[in-house]
């Protein structure tokens, strides 16, 4: 499997002499991810591949060199955990790998696409997951934007008794840090407006489209955490 994905390594190369390929999870303009084996903890991890391909651009590797170290800075249940960052040069790749801890669990957006409706109180349940999370992160010094919150992002544990599931929410590979000045609003007022926004836009049964829009709006409301969405009114 490794020589598939990654061709032929040299003797001693840290991917090959310790990460045992899985499965390929995903793929973009120079990006994989890859499910793997860490054949020294024996533990399933998550392998962020950047190469230098021919339509490489030097911010992708600023952007992936953000993401390696926010992930080393953060301390949360609900987000992955960094566990390494190294170069790769193989006859395939040559660029850097990014390591994270594997967490067992669908997106949302899978489940949205395999016809799961949600209720109000597992809406709200996720909602409040989501936004205890993002409180964290912006009361971080500086603040973590994370800045691409959408159902491929957030995964969901198995449903448990009248729990939605553990919440989780992945790929920092968007992140940016703001200076204090530049964050205007707490985190409080953060979670009150988001909140409505999910929690007053629906009723009951939520259909997939309707769900994936307002997890846009909340990704809104956290990138800029600037202003006030309009239409909402002051009770929930």
């Amino acid at each position: 499997m490794i020589d598939k994905i990654m061709g032929e390594s040299p003797d001693g190369d840290i991917f090959a002499s310790r990460y045992q390929v899985q499965q390929k999870l995903g793929k973009k303009a120079g990006r994989q991810t890859l499910l793997a084996r860490d054949l020294q903890t024996h533990e399933l991890v998550i392998i962020k591949l950047l190469s230098f391909t021919s339509d490489f651009e030097w911010d992708d590797l600023k952007l992936f060199e953000r993401e390696a170290e926010t992930l080393k800075s953060l301390s949360h249940p609900a987000i992955p955990r960094y566990l390494d960052y190294f170069e790769v040069n193989t006859s395939r790749i040559k660029g850097f790998a990014l390591v994270q801890t594997y967490i067992p669990a669908q997106t949302l957006e899978q489940y949205l696409q395999s016809g799961r409706t949600f209720t109000e109180a597992e809406v709200k349940q996720i909602a409040k997951a989501i936004l205890e999370i993002l409180i964290y992160l912006h009361g971080l010094h500086p603040p973590v934007i994370h800045r691409d919150i959408k159902p491929t992002n957030i995964l969901l544990g198995e449903r448990s008794g009248n729990s939605v599931g553990q919440v989780y929410l992945v790929d920092f590979g968007s992140v940016q840090t703001v200076l204090p000045l530049c964050y205007s609003h707490s985190g409080r007022n953060l979670r009150l407006y988001a909140t409505r926004a999910i929690w007053r836009t629906h009723r009951c049964s939520i259909r997939p489209l309707w769900f994936r829009c307002n997890f846009n709006l909340l990704g809104d409301c956290y990138s800029s955490s600037r202003f006030t969405p309009k239409g909402f009114s002051h009770s929930v």
